[in-house]
């Protein structure tokens, strides 16, 4: 999983129907597949498309 912003200008709908407004940050689960896609990969290089990580929560009981 992974927290993606769209820094581009216009919204954009990854290949798994997930919406990425403009600027927000939004947890998308299955990135390790979905940044292989060719348009993502694309928006990827462009740098039109922001990758953080998500911090797991060890501490949850």
């Amino acid at each position: 999983m992974a927290k993606v912003t769209n820094t581009g200008t216009n919204p954009v709908v990854l290949s798994d129907g997930t919406l990425l407004p403009l600027g927000e940050e939004v947890e998308v689960k299955d990135w390790a597949k979905l940044k292989e896609h060719h348009l993502t990969a694309a928006m990827l290089e462009a740098d039109l498309l922001k990758v953080g990580t998500v911090k797991a929560d060890s501490d949850k009981k």
